[in-house]
């Protein structure tokens, strides 16, 4: 999918945008919030009828892209049976979760870079072929950018004002989460390990190592997010061996 707030295809503008962002964590913040409040205007506007649903065979591509590292095709060494029974669970509590999830348009290449378009951020332009989705893919995908990693406490401030802003616009975000933000951001970081696995995985494949930028970021948010859901914990000794380190803590819930 293409899409953005006046999008920007051409690489050097993309680079350059995101350099400036990097360089100014207060022209970041401002940004992202215009770019979640206009997404979350205009996903309450969509209507999702006849909007192709981003369906299960899709999500599991995403972990199947982290699970041939287990083969040892890429440098991984094989799983163990206990392992490898750890993934199964853990992979499909994460099905579970995003597919429960009320389904709502999807921006699908949801990025600051691809949002920019000038100082307004005020209208969101650009949609191709949207879909229709779990509620916090595209809040996982602008917050988790690991071009331009953000630290927690700003995750939790940019996640709250999308979720006041989606049930001001009149989403359905179903029992579980209209009232209920630490609900709301669990299944955020569930979304997010999903896709940081698939990103994991598709980094090493194509290069044969995961690159230092942006793998770095990767590995420290899916280890942190495997750590703090007990369901997830199986999930950390299949991401250590690209860490190089041990993760020996961590809250569980």
């Amino acid at each position: 999918m293409q899409a953005g707030l006046a999008a920007v295809d051409a690489a050097p503008h993309r680079h350059s945008f995101l350099q400036q962002v990097l360089d100014d964590p207060g022209l970041d913040a401002v940004l992202t919030r215009k770019a979640l409040l206009a997404l979350a205007a205009w996903q309450a506007a969509m209507p999702p009828e006849d909007l192709q649903r981003l369906d299960e065979p899709s999500l599991q591509r995403e972990l199947d892209a982290f699970a041939v590292l287990s083969h040892g095709q890429q440098g991984g060494a094989p799983w163990t049976d206990a392992q490898h029974r750890g993934w199964q669970r853990a992979s499909r509590a994460l099905l579970d979760s995003a597919l429960a999830q009320p389904g709502v348009p999807l921006h699908g290449d949801c990025t600051l870079d691809s949002f920019h378009g000038g100082d307004t951020l005020t209208e969101v332009t650009g949609f191709a072929s949207p879909v229709l989705g779990p509620l916090t893919w595209d809040l996982a995908s602008l917050l988790r950018d690991p071009r331009r990693p953000l630290d927690e406490a700003a995750e939790l401030d940019h996640a709250i004002r999308y979720w006041d802003a989606l049930r001001r616009g009149g989403l359905p975000l179903g029992d579980a989460f209209a009232g209920d933000f630490g609900e709301f951001w669990r299944a955020c970081e569930w979304t997010a390990m999903l896709q940081h696995l698939g990103r994991i995985g598709r980094m090493v494949s194509h290069a044969g190592v995961l690159a230092p930028e942006g793998g770095a970021a990767l590995l420290a948010w899916g280890t942190r997010v495997a750590m703090r859901y007990r369901p997830l914990q199986p999930l950390v000794s299949l991401i250590e061996p690209w860490t190089g380190d041990r993760a020996s803590s961590g809250f569980t819930f």
